[in-house]
């Protein structure tokens, strides 16, 4: 099985942030497809034990990140060697989770363990690939060209 993060054209009137799962079958294997466009995306920079009990990353989430677990919001984790990712959001009906453990290569994973970073949907797919957009240079915005 496989999972793949989704950015969706379909503009909708509607300003729900809670994730949408798709499921459909393809070549024969099952996948599903999240759309986070409009949810609010939370990583834990620096090392995370993974593991720790889904009850546990919870509480991480409330009484360190300082975060409502039942927002809706998607929570990213890393562990220590940087080749795991952890995802967990409630979507009304209980916590979806998901892992993944990259055999060749390493997530590009900010290390300041003190700062909770909220990451857009444009973000969290460039981290998903591999892509460290912690290194981009800053947009920059000018009234007038002179």
């Amino acid at each position: 099985d496989h999972c793949k993060i989704r950015k969706s054209n379909n503009r909708s009137s509607s300003n729900s942030r809670e994730a949408s799962v798709t499921n459909y079958i393809k070549g024969g294997g099952r996948i599903m497809k999240f759309d986070v466009t409009n949810t609010r995306v939370f990583l834990r920079p620096g090392v995370t034990d993974l593991r720790i009990s889904t009850d546990e990353l919870l509480n991480l989430i409330k009484n360190i990140m300082g975060q409502d677990p039942l927002s809706g919001a998607v929570f990213l984790f890393c562990n220590k060697r940087r080749n795991i990712l952890r995802v967990i959001w409630w979507d009304k009906t209980g916590f979806w989770t998901a892992q993944k453990k990259l055999e060749k290569h390493r997530w590009p994973w900010p290390e300041n363990k003190e700062a909770v970073n909220e990451i857009n949907s444009r973000q969290m797919a460039m981290l998903l690939t591999g892509i460290d957009f912690t290194k981009m240079h800053e947009e920059l915005h000018f009234e007038k060209f002179a």
